[in-house]
């Protein structure tokens, strides 16, 4: 893919429940890239010191589509609604007035 960047969606509050989440994981991550890629990859996340909720309203100021974000721990055709981290991303919609 030729990509330099990929943008993953790391937040604060999914932090206190998955260690995948914190930033000492994300620096480990483009540590071992520096490493394991021709073209020294960087993960980013933008959102890393942001809660669900604030994420919600950034994009809702950003016009995002919020039915081609994928939050679910799951593969499939939609996300699964049932994993702790679906539930908090529909629970940050409601509780800021996004529908899907």
């Amino acid at each position: 893919m030729n990509a330099d960047h990929v943008v993953v969606g790391f937040n604060k509050e999914e932090a206190q429940t998955f260690p995948d989440n914190y930033a000492d994981y994300l620096k480990c991550f483009n540590t071992c890239f520096i490493f394991s890629t021709a073209t020294h990859v960087r993960v980013q996340s933008y959102t890393l010191k942001m809660n669900k909720a604030e994420i919600v309203n950034l994009g809702k100021l950003l016009n995002v589509d919020f039915r081609e974000l994928w939050a679910c721990y799951f593969v499939g055709n939609k996300i699964c609604g049932e994993c702790e981290s679906c539930q908090r991303f529909l629970r940050a919609l409601i509780s800021e007035g996004v529908d899907l």
